[in-house]
């Protein structure tokens, strides 16, 4: 979000997606906070944790959303963000459905390389 904000400004969907993201972030830090301070067979624990992996999810949609419109991206990766995050409430640590947050991270495993080494480039040039 902060190189989108550098290169075109966030607008509401940039606002909106670390607001909604945030929320989520809060919710489960809630529910990890309840589940180890409190009781860990709480039974309003869902009340927190299904929420926030929604707002979460939406949250990191919308940030691939921001990323693909300001570019900051080439347009597939931006693309496989989006659609990797699409598929994060579907995934179950519980469950083999886990491997579904596996393309999540290999997407941003590539933008974070990607965005490495064109820096790395801009920098050498700049040396130059």
């Amino acid at each position: 979000l902060l190189l989108a904000r550098r290169s075109r400004g966030l607008g509401r969907v940039g606002v909106a997606a670390g607001l909604v993201g945030a929320a989520g972030v809060a919710l489960l830090a809630a529910a990890g906070v309840v589940s180890t301070a409190i009781d860990g067979n709480w039974a309003g624990m869902p009340g927190l944790v299904v929420p926030g992996v929604l707002l979460l999810g939406v949250g990191l949609a919308l940030t691939a959303w921001v990323v693909l419109r300001a570019r900051i991206l080439p347009v597939p990766l931006s693309l496989s963000l989006l659609a990797t995050a699409l598929l994060l409430p579907f995934a179950n640590e519980q469950t083999s459905r886990v491997l579904l947050a596996v393309p999540f991270g290999v997407a941003w495993l590539a933008a974070g390389v990607l965005l490495l080494a064109r820096a790395t480039r801009t920098r050498a040039a700049r040396a130059l």
